[in-house]
């Protein structure tokens, strides 16, 4: 995510209940902003089990979302997808080698969609703020969100895949320092 939040999908919920610690939330620990590397989060215990829920087809409760949308249409989400296309080849649960990464550098971006936020879109800040005085769901942000992490070529070794997504990946002052590096 834009604040370096590390998590299994972008529609995972990682502040389901089942995951509130005495502290916060058992995600919370994974940040590149915070020194956790993507390493870290998927060798880590909570992140295996989640590989071995999803190869015993088990419910994952940050996955909550694709299972509505699964019980209301055709059974398909893009939880089944994503399955289809990574766990079919997977055996064991302890293969950690990242395959796909989706990533987004930060919340750099010169459009203002509607159905956006300051916290993808710098363009919106000054209405995000505006709306934080009025709105629940709405957060003051005192600066764009962005990825700290100095990422190695290491990194992507076994990847196959690399989404970048926004804001804008390209407007990321980092970003083509990035693409040198992979």
């Amino acid at each position: 995510k834009p604040d370096g939040q590390i998590k299994p999908c972008c529609r995972f919920d990682h502040r389901s209940e089942q995951y509130q610690t005495k502290t916060g939330y058992a995600f919370d620990e994974f940040n590149t902003n915070k020194d956790s590397t993507l390493k870290d989060a998927i060798d880590s215990s909570i992140w295996t089990d989640i590989r071995r829920k999803m190869l015993n087809d088990e419910q994952i409760p940050g996955c909550w979302k694709c299972y509505r949308e699964e019980d209301a249409g055709d059974g398909r989400s893009m939880r089944t997808g994503a399955n289809d296309f990574w766990y079919k080849n997977l055996l064991d649960v302890e293969e950690t080698n990242l395959k796909f990464i989706e990533l987004t550098m930060g919340s750099f971006c010169n459009l203002k969609c509607r159905t956006c936020n300051g916290y993808l879109s710098t363009t919106w800040l000054p209405e995000e703020n505006i709306l934080s005085d009025y709105y629940d769901d709405r957060t003051y942000i005192k600066k764009p969100k962005q990825i700290d992490k100095e990422y190695q070529k290491s990194d992507f070794e076994d990847v196959n895949l690399i989404k970048f997504t926004g804001g804008e990946p390209m407007l990321h002052p980092k970003f083509e320092s990035l693409l040198d590096i992979i």
